[in-house]
Protein backbone atom coordinates (compact mmCIF):
# COMPACT_ATOMS: atom_id res chain seq x y z
CA UNK A 1 0.00 0.00 0.00
CA UNK A 2 1.74 3.10 -1.06
CA UNK A 3 0.77 6.09 1.60
CA UNK A 4 1.50 9.73 1.83
CA UNK A 5 0.88 12.61 4.25
CA UNK A 6 -0.87 15.16 3.05
CA UNK A 7 -1.34 18.67 4.80
CA UNK A 8 -3.80 19.89 2.26
CA UNK A 9 -5.52 18.95 -0.84
CA UNK A 10 -4.09 18.45 -4.06
CA UNK A 11 -5.71 17.37 -6.90
CA UNK A 12 -3.87 15.00 -9.85
CA UNK A 13 -5.44 14.50 -13.16
CA UNK A 14 -4.05 11.20 -15.19
CA UNK A 15 -4.58 12.18 -18.44
CA UNK A 16 -3.74 11.41 -21.87
CA UNK A 17 -6.72 9.16 -22.72
CA UNK A 18 -6.83 11.92 -25.08
CA UNK A 19 -4.79 14.65 -24.15
CA UNK A 20 -7.22 17.29 -25.65
CA UNK A 21 -10.46 15.60 -23.74
CA UNK A 22 -8.04 15.77 -20.67
CA UNK A 23 -7.54 19.69 -21.53
CA UNK A 24 -11.25 20.49 -21.34
CA UNK A 25 -11.47 18.63 -18.16
CA UNK A 26 -8.89 21.02 -16.60
CA UNK A 27 -10.94 23.83 -18.14
CA UNK A 28 -14.33 22.77 -17.07
CA UNK A 29 -12.82 22.71 -13.47
CA UNK A 30 -11.29 25.90 -13.44
CA UNK A 31 -14.77 27.59 -14.86
CA UNK A 32 -16.98 25.50 -12.65
CA UNK A 33 -14.21 27.24 -9.66
CA UNK A 34 -14.72 30.34 -11.16
CA UNK A 35 -18.54 30.29 -11.71
CA UNK A 36 -19.90 27.89 -8.54
CA UNK A 37 -16.97 28.94 -6.10
CA UNK A 38 -16.68 32.81 -7.00
CA UNK A 39 -12.70 32.22 -7.34
CA UNK A 40 -11.15 34.77 -8.97
CA UNK A 41 -7.94 35.02 -7.52
CA UNK A 42 -4.90 32.53 -8.88
CA UNK A 43 -3.92 31.70 -5.34
CA UNK A 44 -7.31 30.64 -4.59
CA UNK A 45 -7.72 28.40 -7.25
CA UNK A 46 -6.84 24.40 -6.33
CA UNK A 47 -3.50 22.71 -6.78
CA UNK A 48 -3.62 20.29 -9.52
CA UNK A 49 -0.73 18.14 -10.83
CA UNK A 50 -1.72 16.70 -14.64
CA UNK A 51 0.50 13.43 -16.06
CA UNK A 52 -0.29 12.77 -19.23
CA UNK A 53 -0.20 8.60 -19.80
CA UNK A 54 -0.79 8.31 -23.44
CA UNK A 55 -2.33 4.82 -24.46
CA UNK A 56 -3.37 4.06 -27.60
CA UNK A 57 -6.83 3.50 -28.28
CA UNK A 58 -6.72 0.54 -30.27
CA UNK A 59 -5.52 -1.24 -27.25
CA UNK A 60 -7.21 0.24 -24.30
CA UNK A 61 -7.65 -2.37 -22.35
CA UNK A 62 -6.96 -5.12 -23.92
CA UNK A 63 -3.31 -6.08 -22.70
CA UNK A 64 -4.31 -5.31 -19.19
CA UNK A 65 -1.47 -6.09 -17.51
CA UNK A 66 0.32 -3.82 -19.55
CA UNK A 67 -2.13 -1.19 -19.23
CA UNK A 68 -2.44 -1.32 -15.98
CA UNK A 69 1.35 -1.00 -15.22
CA UNK A 70 1.41 2.45 -17.56
CA UNK A 71 -1.71 3.40 -15.49
CA UNK A 72 -0.35 2.79 -12.29
CA UNK A 73 3.57 4.43 -13.40
CA UNK A 74 1.40 7.38 -13.68
CA UNK A 75 -0.47 7.51 -10.39
CA UNK A 76 2.63 7.04 -8.75
CA UNK A 77 4.34 10.12 -10.28
CA UNK A 78 0.97 11.89 -9.07
CA UNK A 79 1.36 10.82 -5.83
CA UNK A 80 5.10 11.82 -5.45
CA UNK A 81 4.25 15.12 -6.52
CA UNK A 82 1.43 15.36 -3.56
CA UNK A 83 -1.51 14.10 -5.13
CA UNK A 84 -4.28 12.47 -2.56
CA UNK A 85 -7.45 13.09 -5.13
CA UNK A 86 -7.47 11.61 -8.36
CA UNK A 87 -9.19 11.57 -11.54
CA UNK A 88 -8.68 9.23 -14.45
CA UNK A 89 -9.73 11.08 -17.70
CA UNK A 90 -10.85 7.92 -19.62
CA UNK A 91 -13.77 5.91 -18.81
CA UNK A 92 -12.79 2.97 -19.87
CA UNK A 93 -9.43 2.33 -17.72
CA UNK A 94 -12.39 2.69 -15.04
CA UNK A 95 -12.12 -0.58 -15.05
CA UNK A 96 -8.92 -1.37 -13.01
CA UNK A 97 -10.59 0.97 -10.14
CA UNK A 98 -11.19 -1.61 -7.44
CA UNK A 99 -6.87 -2.21 -7.97
CA UNK A 100 -5.88 0.73 -7.92
CA UNK A 101 -7.97 1.71 -4.68
CA UNK A 102 -6.89 -1.16 -3.00
CA UNK A 103 -3.30 -0.64 -3.70
CA UNK A 104 -3.04 3.48 -3.16
CA UNK A 105 -4.43 5.22 -0.40
CA UNK A 106 -5.28 8.24 -2.14
CA UNK A 107 -8.98 9.23 -3.01
CA UNK A 108 -10.12 8.00 -6.46
CA UNK A 109 -13.15 9.93 -8.08
CA UNK A 110 -14.81 7.26 -9.96
CA UNK A 111 -17.00 8.98 -13.04
CA UNK A 112 -19.33 5.74 -13.23
CA UNK A 113 -19.74 6.15 -9.63
CA UNK A 114 -20.41 9.72 -9.57
CA UNK A 115 -22.45 9.29 -12.83
CA UNK A 116 -24.51 6.91 -10.92
CA UNK A 117 -25.15 9.09 -8.20
CA UNK A 118 -26.55 11.77 -10.62
CA UNK A 119 -28.90 9.25 -12.35
CA UNK A 120 -30.30 8.16 -8.77
CA UNK A 121 -30.58 11.44 -7.85
CA UNK A 122 -32.83 12.64 -11.05
CA UNK A 123 -34.99 9.39 -10.21
CA UNK A 124 -33.95 7.74 -13.88
CA UNK A 125 -34.53 4.30 -14.19
CA UNK A 126 -33.52 3.92 -17.82
CA UNK A 127 -30.65 5.34 -19.29
CA UNK A 128 -28.42 5.23 -22.58
CA UNK A 129 -25.08 4.83 -22.77
CA UNK A 130 -22.88 6.35 -25.61
CA UNK A 131 -19.00 4.96 -25.38
CA UNK A 132 -15.85 3.36 -26.58
CA UNK A 133 -16.16 -0.59 -27.66
CA UNK A 134 -13.84 -1.17 -24.32
CA UNK A 135 -15.97 0.70 -21.89
CA UNK A 136 -19.05 -1.93 -23.49
CA UNK A 137 -16.98 -4.95 -23.06
CA UNK A 138 -16.00 -4.44 -19.82
CA UNK A 139 -19.30 -3.54 -19.01
CA UNK A 140 -17.65 -0.72 -16.83
CA UNK A 141 -21.33 0.91 -16.56
CA UNK A 142 -23.12 -1.93 -16.54
CA UNK A 143 -21.90 -3.84 -13.16
CA UNK A 144 -22.46 -0.98 -11.18
CA UNK A 145 -25.76 0.07 -12.56
CA UNK A 146 -27.38 -2.61 -12.32
CA UNK A 147 -26.32 -3.33 -8.56
CA UNK A 148 -29.01 0.25 -8.08
CA UNK A 149 -31.39 -1.38 -10.50
CA UNK A 150 -30.70 1.27 -13.47
CA UNK A 151 -31.06 -0.81 -16.58
CA UNK A 152 -28.73 0.48 -19.26
CA UNK A 153 -29.71 1.11 -22.88
CA UNK A 154 -26.92 0.38 -25.57
CA UNK A 155 -27.46 1.76 -29.77
CA UNK A 156 -27.81 -0.89 -31.69
CA UNK A 157 -24.97 -2.59 -33.92
CA UNK A 158 -24.93 -0.22 -36.66
CA UNK A 159 -25.04 2.95 -34.53
CA UNK A 160 -22.54 1.90 -32.19
CA UNK A 161 -20.35 1.31 -35.63
CA UNK A 162 -21.34 5.54 -36.18
CA UNK A 163 -20.26 6.78 -32.36
CA UNK A 164 -16.93 4.18 -32.88
CA UNK A 165 -16.30 6.88 -36.02
CA UNK A 166 -17.30 9.39 -34.64
CA UNK A 167 -15.38 8.95 -31.68
CA UNK A 168 -12.17 8.45 -34.06
CA UNK A 169 -12.58 11.79 -35.79
CA UNK A 170 -12.79 13.85 -32.74
CA UNK A 171 -9.49 11.58 -31.43
CA UNK A 172 -7.27 13.40 -34.54
CA UNK A 173 -9.18 16.59 -33.49
CA UNK A 174 -12.23 16.60 -36.31
CA UNK A 175 -15.16 18.47 -34.55
CA UNK A 176 -18.09 18.75 -37.12
CA UNK A 177 -21.34 19.15 -37.28
CA UNK A 178 -22.02 16.33 -39.40
CA UNK A 179 -20.77 14.18 -36.86
CA UNK A 180 -22.56 16.01 -34.02
CA UNK A 181 -25.93 15.48 -35.57
CA UNK A 182 -25.30 11.92 -36.27
CA UNK A 183 -24.02 11.64 -32.20
CA UNK A 184 -27.61 13.53 -31.55
CA UNK A 185 -29.63 11.27 -34.33
CA UNK A 186 -28.34 8.12 -32.14
CA UNK A 187 -29.19 9.92 -28.56
CA UNK A 188 -33.06 10.36 -30.05
CA UNK A 189 -33.08 6.33 -30.98
CA UNK A 190 -32.25 5.69 -27.18
CA UNK A 191 -34.73 7.99 -26.10
CA UNK A 192 -37.57 6.30 -28.37
CA UNK A 193 -36.43 2.94 -27.19
CA UNK A 194 -36.91 4.29 -23.40
CA UNK A 195 -33.96 6.21 -22.22
CA UNK A 196 -34.81 9.00 -19.54
CA UNK A 197 -31.92 10.34 -20.17
CA UNK A 198 -28.19 9.67 -21.93
CA UNK A 199 -24.73 9.12 -20.58
CA UNK A 200 -21.83 10.15 -22.65
CA UNK A 201 -19.00 7.83 -21.54
CA UNK A 202 -16.46 8.73 -23.19
CA UNK A 203 -14.81 11.78 -22.86
CA UNK A 204 -14.31 12.45 -26.68
CA UNK A 205 -17.92 12.93 -27.18
CA UNK A 206 -17.93 15.64 -24.87
CA UNK A 207 -15.73 17.17 -26.58
CA UNK A 208 -18.71 17.95 -29.81
CA UNK A 209 -20.65 19.67 -26.85
CA UNK A 210 -21.19 23.28 -25.98
CA UNK A 211 -23.59 23.96 -23.29
CA UNK A 212 -26.64 25.06 -25.08
CA UNK A 213 -26.49 20.84 -25.95
CA UNK A 214 -26.84 18.77 -22.34
CA UNK A 215 -30.51 18.87 -22.20
CA UNK A 216 -31.12 15.54 -21.24
CA UNK A 217 -27.40 14.45 -21.56
CA UNK A 218 -25.24 13.34 -19.15
CA UNK A 219 -21.68 14.22 -19.67
CA UNK A 220 -19.15 12.62 -18.04
CA UNK A 221 -16.41 15.50 -18.09
CA UNK A 222 -18.59 17.45 -16.59
CA UNK A 223 -19.99 15.37 -14.13
CA UNK A 224 -16.07 14.38 -13.27
CA UNK A 225 -14.70 17.93 -13.06
CA UNK A 226 -17.71 18.66 -10.30
CA UNK A 227 -17.57 15.47 -8.49
CA UNK A 228 -13.39 16.31 -7.93
CA UNK A 229 -14.09 19.67 -6.64
CA UNK A 230 -16.62 18.88 -4.42
CA UNK A 231 -14.43 15.99 -2.92
CA UNK A 232 -12.00 18.86 -3.17
CA UNK A 233 -14.02 21.97 -1.39
CA UNK A 234 -15.02 18.96 1.54
CA UNK A 235 -18.98 19.26 0.28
Amino acid sequence: MVEMKMEKNIIGILGGMGPESTADVYLKIVKICQKKYMISDDADFPQILIYSCPISSTEKPINDSGILSCIENGIEKLIEGGANIIIMICNSIHCFIDQLREKYKVKFISVVEEMLKEVIDDGIRKVGLLAFPITLKKKVYEREFIKSGVEIILPNEEDQTKINKIISNVSKGNKTEKDKKEMFDVVKKLESSGSESVILGCTELSLLLEDKDRNNILDCNVIIAESVLTEFFGE
